[in-house]
């Protein structure tokens, strides 16, 4: 397309993005399948010229979406798909006169056809207790964290404790916020509980951090906020392991195709390892995982972490090989033993092929305004929540809080009518 006031590409990374032919510098991006950062977060995209709109949608992830700008001649915006491995169609749908409006409606009858589209009307007769969600804001205390020593979380040459909320202090914040404050609908989900803290010696969860009340105090805390009405959730991840966890084995994790075990970020407890989409299933149902947490404290909501956030990896090890196609399988049967054995699921950031398997998102939201490409000219527009609104409830990132001098953040929750994960302070 040409520059144009009539004319885009309406592209759904992340929530969704209108490219047009506009700015000063070239560039060139490709968008790989169901990445974040560089990413679709929907298998489309469509093309709007002087009024006219024409739908892409495929299936295979091995598809990218090339984007590219010249102001050579002119300037010209042109995309296109690269497919590789699987991936060998795409279907074009004209839908005559529309915009991203249309493209949204019309995409959203190929994600029922494909069922990903599954409403949260008929979630709710699986399970009436995401009812409870509707309108519910999320509180998410970052209870306690082991910090790794020279790393960017720690720049010290010893290990630092952090240790924001005790137990105790969880369920005293969650009281003040219904008894004083009168917030009758909410969720308190617990980051930090495991007993190494947040991001530390996964997959061994159990027994609760005793630094901030163990067994008991987690107990305590779930017991006081359900006394509320409120829905009471935990944060675990099921992607990472750590080299100190009692039960470290590198036969859990993804391998290059050199043979090499694949490694995650360096977070809190420092370096990761990625586990195995196809061995993470076995990890979660051990009898001291997700069984052993439900039998000590019944949580309503089990959020774990970045299942929806990282890309869909291969796997070359001899054991357990794994395609993206596979890997997005094995993480789709992980959310649904969680939700199956919790009643209520989220996980991180968003992705189509994740809407029939959890209830809410964590992270999406976060892109009502933000896309860092230089020399930026596009547009956020609401693709992702026009095909999927009314299927998956979706909440910003826990590192992105409103604090009562945002007032634009709020009326940004207000325009999508979703609820945010409120700021508040340490401590009582």
């Amino acid at each position: 397309i040409n520059s144009s006031d009539d004319s885009y590409y309406a592209v759904p990374h992340r929530m969704g993005v209108m490219l047009r032919a506009d700015g000063d510098s070239p560039y060139s991006m490709r968008l790989r399948g169901y990445e974040t950062g560089s990413g679709y977060s929907m298998a489309m995209f469509g093309a709007v010229q002087e009024g006219s709109a024409l739908l892409l949608s495929w299936t295979d992830p091995y598809t990218n979406i090339a984007v590219d700008y010249t102001t050579d001649s002119g300037r010209q915006l042109t995309m296109g798909l690269e497919m590789r491995n699987s991936a060998q169609s795409v279907r074009l749908q004209p839908l005559g006169k529309g915009g991203y409006v249309q493209l949204a409606k019309a995409y959203r009858e190929i994600a029922r056809q494909r069922g990903f589209l599954v409403t949260l009307a008929e979630k709710a007769k699986a399970n009436p207790k995401i009812e409870k969600m509707f309108g519910a804001a999320d509180f998410k205390p970052f209870a306690y964290m082991q910090l790794a020593p020279s790393t960017r979380w720690n720049q010290e040459d010893q290990w630092r404790v952090s240790l924001r909320f005790t137990f105790e202090e969880c369920a005293q914040l969650a009281e003040h916020l219904h008894e004083t404050l009168e917030i009758d609908k909410a969720m308190l989900i617990l980051n930090g509980w495991i007993n190494g803290g947040y991001d530390n010696k996964h997959p061994d969860v159990l027994p609760a951090a005793t630094a901030i009340g163990g067994n008991e105090g987690l107990v305590d805390c779930a017991k006081r906020t359900r006394a509320l009405g409120w829905l009471f959730g935990l944060h675990d991840n099921y992607a990472d392991m750590y080299q100190d966890a009692p039960s470290w084995d590198e036969s859990y994790l993804m391998r290059l195709a050199d043979g090499s075990i694949r490694k995650g970020g360096v977070w809190a407890g420092g370096q990761c390892w990625l586990i195995c989409s196809q061995k993470a299933l076995e990890l979660a149902s051990r009898p001291q995982n997700v069984p052993g947490v439900v039998k000590l404290c019944d949580p309503d909501i089990y959020f774990s972490d970045v299942i929806f956030a990282t890309p869909l990896y291969e796997c070359f090890s001899p054991d357990h090989p794994l395609t993206m196609v596979e890997d997005m399988a094995a993480k789709q049967k992980l959310c649904d033993y969680i939700r199956q054995t919790v009643g209520l699921f989220g996980s991180e950031e968003g992705r189509e092929w994740g809407v029939p398997h959890a209830d809410y998102f964590e992270g999406l939201m976060s892109h009502r305004t933000r896309w860092r490409r230089p020399d930026d000219t596009s547009i956020i527009i609401p693709l992702f929540e026009l095909v999927f609104a009314d299927s998956i409830l979706m909440y910003t990132h826990q590192s992105d809080r409103p604090r009562p001098d945002m007032p634009k953040y709020i009326l940004g929750h207000i325009l999508y009518a979703e609820m945010p994960v409120y700021y508040f302070g340490e401590h009582r």
